[in-house]
């Protein structure tokens, strides 16, 4: 808004821009846009710093205005179709989003939608958009009669008023709900045992050798079923204690036993939390009290400044907090794990995380991270509903998986002195080729999580791995 601000109130200053620079300035407008538009993806911290790419670009497209020559971009933006949509482009902004949200929830994941859905989605808005345009807002703009500024300011203070009593009323009429006090999780281990289900353990004595661990067409029954895939995910206790993108703050998630006199920290992203649901067993088990501090798209990175835009744009302040909640905490255990962050690079984060290790390590607190687990090539969800009979459809190189997720675990294990590294992946993934399913649990829920079905089964190879700092 600033920089339409600015635009805006400068306007009589572009004309004096010269052609060639305005040429310049305009082309490069539309190459932030639309590079923009290719570079994002799900896993691009937005809002953030980067919003600023977009956003500046379509400054600058403003700017270069009418002073562009011939070769400028006006050679793209004048032609008829770009008009159309330029004029009804607020029109088509109000209206895409609830069609994409539509579709999301008929064909994607609730988070998701296959591209080919979301565009059809974005274009039917345009049938709304342009009725609104034309039958709302030009009637609106052309209007022959002029209200006063008085009668404005009222019509304005009215429809304020109106939605304050709205969001007034909405507040009084919602339900209270109480507070959760005991962790609760999406599918304890005795609903699983009760099931029959195996998961991981098919995989046992060997996961290498298991028949358990191949790709098949049609595995049969599993859980949790394709439609129920994204729901599919650990309990945070207290409501809101897992940090957003924004949220610079450090909340505790509360899990194992209570009153357990070992204390273990899980620190990191979602990829560090999916395994929080495992961890409470294990935790009530063994009398171990789990505390859990996560934050989404944000490494454990401790005093690391040079990150790239997949980082949450609150992350480093929030690892500044952390490190002192570790410190009041005072664990015996410090888990740590994070996902891939391609743009940041496997130095910047994996020194990150050895400087993580470096700080929390002492002689009451053991570190240990756990390497992230193999990446699919994409929704293993919207694969999984579209090849139900053929699932190897959905099979991944587990080298490839490996190769797109966790960045700079490589570089901790190579460089942390000191500190575990906890590698499970052989129960993920044990042959070259990752299944979709084993032993009845789909393994993920998405393009990068495991389903927390799947991360209840390893209860067994996690507690092995751990043997070392818990005994």
């Amino acid at each position: 808004m600033a920089l339409g601000a600015a635009v805006a109130l400068w306007v009589a200053q572009w004309d004096r821009i010269p052609t060639g620079l305005a040429n310049v300035v305009g082309w490069l407008g539309l190459v932030m846009i639309f590079g923009s538009i290719l570079r994002m993806d799900n896993t691009t911290a937005f809002p953030g710093w980067i919003a600023i790419i977009p956003t500046l670009g379509a400054a600058l497209v403003l700017v270069s205005g009418s002073s562009a020559s011939r070769p400028g971009p006006g050679v793209l933006l004048n032609l008829a179709p770009m008009q159309f949509l330029g004029s009804i482009s607020y029109s088509w902004y109000l209206w895409h989003w609830p069609f994409v949200v539509v579709a999301m929830s008929l064909f994607g994941t609730g988070h998701d939608v296959p591209l080919g859905y979301g565009v059809g989605a974005v274009l039917l808005s345009l049938v709304p958009a342009w009725l609104s345009y034309q039958y709302v807002e030009q009637p609106t703009r052309r209007a022959g009669k002029k209200a006063s500024t008085t009668a404005t300011l009222h019509l304005g203070a009215r429809c304020t008023l109106a939605g304050v009593t709205a969001g007034a009323l909405l507040v009084v009429a919602a339900p209270v709900t109480a507070p959760q006090v005991d962790p609760t999780w999406a599918t304890p281990s005795n609903v699983l045992a009760a099931q029959g289900l195996d998961g991981a353990k098919a995989l046992a004595p060997d996961p290498a050798v298991s028949p358990a661990g191949a790709v098949v067409d049609d595995p049969g029954p599993a859980t949790p079923s394709l439609g129920d895939l994204e729901a599919d995910i650990p309990s945070y206790v207290p409501e809101g204690c897992r940090r957003g993108l924004e949220d610079p703050t450090v909340g505790q998630c509360l899990s194992g036993d209570p009153d357990g006199e070992f204390v273990m920290a899980v620190v990191g992203d979602s990829h560090a939390g999916q395994w929080t649901s495992a961890l409470n067993q294990l935790g009530l088990v063994n009398g171990w009290r789990v505390v859990a501090m996560t934050k989404s798209s944000c490494p454990p990175i401790y005093e690391t400044t040079d990150v790239g835009s997949d980082v949450a744009s609150s992350c480093l302040a929030w690892n500044r907090d952390l490190s002192a909640a570790i410190d009041d905490l005072n664990p015996d255990l410090v888990l740590m794990s994070s996902a891939k962050y391609l743009s940041s690079g496997d130095e910047v984060i994996g020194n990150g995380l050895v400087a993580s290790a470096d700080r929390y390590t002492d002689d009451d607190t053991d570190v240990a991270l756990i390497r992230d687990t193999p990446r699919p090539e994409e929704n293993m969800g919207d694969c999984l509903l579209k090849n139900e009979t053929t699932m190897s459809a959905c099979a991944f190189d587990r080298a490839g998986g490996l190769s797109r997720s966790g960045t700079g675990h490589s570089v901790f294990a190579a460089q942390a002195s000191g500190a575990g590294f906890i590698d499970l992946n052989e129960w993920i993934c044990p042959q070259e080729t990752c299944a979709p399913v084993i032993g009845g649990a789909v393994v993920y829920r998405d393009s990068n999580h495991v389903t927390n079905t799947y991360i209840l089964t390893l209860q067994d190879a996690l507690e092995g791995a751990l043997l070392e700092y818990t005994k």
